[in-house]
């Protein structure tokens, strides 16, 4: 009876003394240096990001995976809306070193949310700053229509590539003109509206989202935006399979991904 206590008491050590090998030998994680303001978004919010292993004059490398997104970034901060549901991994990190990571769930769209101008009406502590030379990148979203028909709630979000006042609000109107007999998507893009002392702020790239919410059926949509007294036109373009956006433009107001799946 004595052999056999030693015998199971000799095992259970060795099982220990294996486990605690195995726990030396697993690689340590370390926590992620990016900070996200929100780890859970919807499709066509924006979420700021913040790398707290770089300073705001640093020069910081930002990717996502999968890069369905737009993006715009100034050294340790990003701003991205993505617009598509998934589960993202953003990364960011400074040259010659181990860059961090962190994972973003992106959940549907809320069905419809109603189109907000932003503009203001002007105060004394408030000045507008012009879009003179920036560059406007565009994505968008397209959700599925909770209260039935054949139609998809469509979104459009915009980034800037230039910084201002983190304080700012990007102003813009939105209406839907006909053109020849088809009703329209129209955003012109007008300035920034932030307070006239911004201190104490970084300045970071100006973000609108969920512009529109509006329900397209199948068929095909002017898409019209100016920026900076041009006029940009494209379509939108509702299958019974795809939401394209027909839109060629390189520069003044950009559309990097152009096709999404049309929600079931």
């Amino acid at each position: 009876m004595k052999k056999l206590t030693f015998t199971m008491l000799a095992a259970i050590l060795a099982f220990f003394i294996i486990q605690g090998c195995n726990k030396d030998m697993q690689p340590v994680i370390s926590a992620s240096k990016i900070k996200a303001e929100k780890l859970e978004v919807k499709v066509g919010e924006l979420d700021t990001f913040v790398y707290t292993g770089a300073t705001n004059t640093d020069s910081v490398k930002w990717t996502i995976t999968p890069i369905n997104t737009s993006i715009g970034t100034k050294a340790n901060v990003a701003r991205i809306v993505f617009n598509k549901v998934g589960i993202y991994v953003v990364t960011a990190g400074k040259a010659g070193e181990v860059p961090s990571r962190i994972a973003i769930k992106v959940d549907p769209a809320d069905p419809i949310i109603p189109p907000v101008d932003t503009v203001k009406t002007p105060a004394d502590t408030t000045t507008y700053v012009p879009l003179t030379g920036d560059k406007i990148t565009l994505s968008f979203s397209a959700g599925r229509n909770v209260n039935g028909g054949d139609t998809v709630v469509f979104n459009l979000s915009a980034i800037t590539t230039n910084t201002y006042c983190s304080r700012g609000v990007l102003q813009y109107q939105y209406n839907r003109p006909t053109v020849n007999g088809v009703v329209g998507y129209k955003v012109d893009f007008l300035n920034v509206r932030e307070p006239k002392v911004c201190s104490n702020t970084p300045d970071v790239p100006m973000a609108v989202s969920n512009i529109g919410g509006v329900r397209l059926a199948v068929g095909s949509y002017p898409l019209i935006i100016t920026l900076n007294g041009t006029t940009y036109t494209g379509s939108i373009v509702v299958s019974e399979t795809q939401v394209t956006i027909d839109w060629n433009y390189t520069t003044g107001v950009v559309m990097p991904y152009k096709v999404l799946d049309r929600p079931l």
